[in-house]
């Protein structure tokens, strides 16, 4: 199977304030059957992005790099327990703009790591095509078998007016 062909996409909803119980509560995890034996999804909650984070942090759930960034990067917005129509339209600009556009493809940087950590690169970072300097990466630390114990985020641009718009287009069909 060609591996590098595979894409994984991300959606975000907005849900309307709900009663405390029930599969939209933060609080409630369902059991979900999945085709790959429960490798990849174990569960599904939804909650608040700066929860998820504070989960990650805790050691109660994992996020992957690919993940802990689009996670990141929509707790840096969705700010407060309620979420405002502001923040709603800027969640929708940034995903319907050049970000929308971005392949979150890390790969391993072979230099330069912290002891105990790994560096992963994203499309234009300064090693991948960005301007020198350009820093678009994580710093992770694994804990055996490909598990993820921690992750730091590292990222020197604006996400809404910085993005070098030229690495992300579409390629040619023909």
């Amino acid at each position: 199977m060609d591996h590098s062909a595979e894409r994984a996409q991300f959606y975000v909803a907005f849900l309307n304030a709900a009663p405390s119980a029930g599969f939209s509560s933060g609080n409630k995890t369902e059991r979900l059957p999945t085709p790959d034996g429960g490798q990849e999804v174990i569960a599904a909650r939804f909650f608040h992005p700066a929860a998820a984070l504070r989960e990650c942090e805790a050691h109660r759930i994992a996020l992957m790099p690919p993940q802990f960034y689009l996670v990141s990067t929509l707790a840096s917005i969705l700010d407060g327990n309620v979420n405002t129509l502001e923040q709603r339209a800027r969640v929708e600009a940034l995903s319907s703009g050049v970000f929308g556009r971005m392949v979150i493809n890390p790969r391993p940087l072979a230099h330069g790591a912290p002891d105990g950590w790994s560096i992963l690169t994203y499309e234009g970072d300064e090693t991948r095509g960005g301007a020198k300097g350009r820093l678009h990466r994580s710093l992770v630390k694994f804990a055996g078998r490909g598990t993820v114990s921690e992750v730091v985020l590292q990222r020197n641009f604006d996400v809404f007016s910085e993005i070098e718009e030229h690495l992300f287009q579409p390629a040619p069909k023909l």
